[in-house]
């Protein structure tokens, strides 16, 4: 892993939802 691109799961767990959650709003 190169440390300078390494992300906290729990960072990209939370990135992912909020991505979700804009696209569950624009598919309504």
């Amino acid at each position: 892993i190169i440390e300078e691109d390494y992300v906290d799961q729990a960072e990209v767990d939370r990135i992912y939802q909020s991505l979700q959650e804009q696209i569950d709003k624009l598919k309504t």
